[in-house]
């Protein structure tokens, strides 16, 4: 994975460097995000094998960070009042000054499975990723009984994800395929860079398939 090296600062323990444990948290953060925009990439350009290689080292980078969390958080109740999630800027949504930014992504239903339309920067043209109705709900059923509504939790934590209908795992993927759809309906809201928030009764009962329902079907 050379050519995806994520350059993360050594972390000096020292009073006059970045001595202090909150300097260290950030440097995971940082690392973490950089990671999850590697993955982005790699999905955007259809490197699938990447994608799951990239999202191994970004699951022990927050296994790293949650685990210096735990310390952080009474440490801060002591220290000052504040909320366990600093604020983050809201994503930026591109402008829509040129039609290829503003209209995409979109999500598509073909059959029985799930579309997404991206536009690619880098070969200025569009591209499709696919995934099998079964994979979507599998996901779905998998990230609704793991995380509580209205918690914060990052996609690292949920993998694996069980392929019920073939057995074995989703592919990564397919995963984050099925994480942007839940996104564009409302389900899932983005925190930043903490990760993301299941919206309370967004997948409760009949919920999954209603959202299937109102995708557009793609015309033959």
């Amino acid at each position: 994975m050379g050519k995806y090296r994520v350059d993360v600062p050594v972390l000096y323990l020292y009073t006059d460097c970045m001595g202090t444990i909150r300097d260290a948290r950030r440097v995971l953060a940082d690392a973490e995000g950089h990671l999850r925009q590697l993955i982005e990439d790699g999905l955007k350009e259809q490197r699938y094998s990447d994608v799951a290689e990239i999202a191994g080292l970004a699951q022990g980078v927050a296994r790293l960070l949650q685990g210096h969390t735990a310390t952080a958080n009474a440490e801060a109740a002591a220290a000052q009042s504040s909320t366990p999630y600093p604020p983050q800027a809201a994503p930026v949504r591109k402008a829509a000054g040129k039609p290829a930014k503003a209209d995409y992504p979109r999500f598509e239903r073909d059959g029985d499975k799930l579309v997404k339309v991206g536009w690619s920067k880098k070969n200025k043209s569009a591209y499709e990723h696919r995934a099998p109705k079964e994979a979507v709900i599998a996901f779905a059923r998998h990230l609704s009984g793991s995380v509580p509504d209205g918690k914060l939790f990052v996609v690292e934590d949920l993998l694996p994800v069980p392929d019920v209908a073939n057995g074995g795992e989703l592919p990564a993927y397919q995963v984050y395929l099925a994480l942007a759809w839940l996104r564009s309906t409302g389900a899932v809201d983005k925190k930043g860079r903490d990760g993301y928030v299941l919206r309370r009764g967004a997948l409760g009962d009949g919920a999954l398939e209603r959202l299937w329902a109102g995708l557009p079907a793609r015309s033959a």
